[in-house]
């Protein structure tokens, strides 16, 4: 079999097709992190008197940083994510405040559990927090942690 046979001559037609299939097949699979750029704020996180018993600050952080596979919280970062947490009549209550870094604030969102305990409504807060700092999360769900 040498170079002069129709085999060969069809091989070496179809090589630049098939380099050209496997470079775009490598560009895509390391595409979807410049689609998705990690999203980054600076996190501002306050419990009020009657809420020692929510989560602070660190573990809101990592519940956060978990559901969205990466750590979002950066203190340099322009875009500020404010959050209260308070013990209410019924229970416990938080507010999110989304500021983009040179703007008015962009957006609140109000949070109420109406149990005796700050579970419910931690469970709640790092699922707004995650959605607030990342609209897009549900379309690239987290990759489990390695063992």
């Amino acid at each position: 079999m040498g170079l002069g046979d129709p085999s060969w001559s069809s091989l070496l037609y179809c090589a630049p097709m098939v380099i050209r299939a496997a470079a775009l097949a490598s560009l895509c699979v390391s595409l979807p992190s410049f689609a998705q750029p990690e999203r980054s704020v600076r996190l501002e996180y306050l419990r009020g008197p009657g809420a020692e018993t929510c989560p602070d600050r660190a573990a809101v952080r990592v519940a956060v940083g978990d559901l969205l596979g990466y750590d979002p919280f950066h203190d340099d970062e322009g875009r500020t994510i404010r959050t209260h947490v308070a013990r209410s009549a019924r229970g416990f209550e938080a507010a999110v405040d989304l500021m983009e870094a040179a703007g008015p604030w962009r957006g609140v969102r109000r949070l109420e559990s109406k149990k005796g305990d700050c579970a419910q409504l931690a469970g709640a807060l790092v699922l707004a927090l995650a959605i607030a700092i990342d609209p897009m999360m549900a379309s690239h769900p987290a990759e489990p942690a390695a063992a």
